[in-house]
């Protein structure tokens, strides 16, 4: 739950003319890995608002409201030999509780899918999305490849590759070993 309540989710409700989904709670959440990727599955409440930008002025109105549950398949991947990121590996799927919902926003012409997708997209793609392996003196680590695996309720990246270790870092680990 504490992840999903960090991934960042549509708050402005005038970002953009047309329709603005805006996620104002997260009621429960769950990531299941498989490999490369989870999906992460998240249900809360969400307002749509319509917003227009009429000659400088801001017009908008709340168009419908409802709980809706968000399914977002998030791949791990090495970006280079040091660095290890995440991504969106498909469309994220937004399913409203009422069927009401959906046909409004049919009706509108709008893909909250498309708009969801294409949002959590640039988040995932900014430095904070990666982590980097430590720089060690005399160590150095290639990752080749990274996948996601659990471990109880605790979601764990693992990174396969190699290290290097000159003399300096082999005695460093040597003096850590015999504490």
């Amino acid at each position: 739950m504490i992840i999903a309540r960090g991934l960042p989710v549509p708050s402005d409700n005038c970002s953009h003319n047309g329709l603005n989904p805006v996620v104002n709670s997260i009621d429960s959440a769950s990531i299941t890995p498989t490999g490369k990727t989870v999906v992460v599955a998240i249900a809360g409440h969400v307002t749509a608002w319509a917003c227009e930008h009429p000659l400088g002025a801001t017009v908008k109105t709340i168009v419908g409201s409802d709980t809706v549950t968000l399914s977002a398949p998030i791949e791990i991947q090495v970006v280079d030999q040091g660095q290890i990121g995440v991504q969106l590996a498909g469309t994220v799927t937004a399913t409203p509780q009422h069927a009401l919902t959906a046909e409004v926003t049919n009706l509108l012409a709008v893909d909250i899918n498309a708009l969801m997708t294409t949002a959590l997209a640039k988040a995932l793609d900014a430095s904070g999305a990666r982590a980097s392996l430590p720089a060690l003196p005399g160590l150095v680590l290639t990752a080749r490849e990274a996948q996601f695996s659990k471990d109880g309720t605790v979601l764990l990246a693992d990174a396969d590759g190699t290290a290097h270790m000159g003399n300096v870092a082999f005695n460093a680990l040597l003096d850590l070993m015999s504490k």
